[in-house]
Formats: structure tokens, C-alpha cells, sequence
């Protein structure tokens, strides 16, 4: 499998890691704007899987099997993260959308995708820096919130 293969597998599992991070840390905030803003965000997370495994597939490729591994571990994240605090779970869900469109200007810059994965790729890192948004604002909002106790 060549290069650009290899790492669009790699990002299509850690969408799957991301989708399962926010499907887990919903549970910290019940029925509130929060959960709901959790839920779109690992729906829109799935769409990124559903797009990288269709451009895989596109470029003649296959679609590795790990990605229940990533989702695992997106499992694990988001508990560690609901344990932290809903602030800094925020702030945890920033620095992962940071790193991942970090991750995706590289690979941009360093892979020899054709015009069709690059547009997908910059697709989606318009998509993470709305998350990066919502969430530095999701945790500002807890912040000015009182405190009751």
C-alpha cells in the first residue's frame, strides 16, 4: 500500500477516535446544549470516516479493520476527560482538533494526494476549526457560569 494510502487510513481511524470521544463525554452533561453540541460534533466526525473510507475505496485502496482500536481508545479519552472537569474537557477537545488540523496541513504538505483528497482534507479542517471554536467558547460559557455550593 503506498504512502497516501497509508495515511488517509490513518486519519479515517482517528475520526473514529474522535466520534467515539464525543459520544462518551456527552454523558457529563445530560440534556443540556453541551450534550447536543457533543452529539453534532461526533456526528460530523463520522462523516469524516464515512469520506475517508470512500476516498480510500475511490483510489483503489482498503479500508483497514483497526479502527474499533481507535474507537476503544476514544472510549477510554473520553471518560479520562468527563473525569477532569467540563471545563477541561473542552479544553481537551480543543487540543485534540488543534492537533488534528496541524496533522492535516502536513500531511497536505508532505503526501502527493490528488486534488479531489486534498479538497476532502481541507474540507474537514474547515469543519475541526468550527469544533476548535465551539468548544474554547463551550468552556469560556462554563466559566462565566456561577458556581453553586
Amino acid at each position: 500500500m503506498n504512502k497516501e494510502l497509508l495515511s488517509l487510513n490513518f486519519v479515517y481511524c482517528m475520526e473514529r477516535f474522535a466520534t467515539q470521544i464525543y459520544l462518551t463525554q456527552r454523558g457529563a452533561f445530560s440534556d443540556t446544549s453541551y450534550a447536543q453540541q457533543l452529539t453534532a460534533a461526533s456526528a460530523n466526525e463520522k462523516e469524516h470516516v464515512q469520506k475517508f473510507q470512500a476516498q480510500i475505496k475511490k483510489l483503489s485502496g482498503n479500508v483497514y479493520p483497526l479502527g474499533f482500536i481507535f474507537q476503544s481508545a476514544g472510549v477510554m479519552l473520553g471518560f479520562i476527560t468527563r473525569l477532569t472537569g467540563k471545563q477541561n474537557l473542552f479544553k481537551a477537545d480543543s487540543f485534540v482538533e488543534k492537533r488534528a488540523v496541524k496533522d492535516y496541513n502536513a500531511l497536505i504538505q508532505n503526501m502527493k494526494y490528488d486534488k479531489s483528497t486534498i479538497d476532502l482534507i481541507n474540507g474537514i479542517i474547515a469543519d475541526e476549526e468550527i469544533h476548535i471554536r465551539n468548544w474554547k467558547n463551550a468552556a469560556e460559557s462554563l466559566n462565566k457560569k456561577p458556581r453553586s455550593g
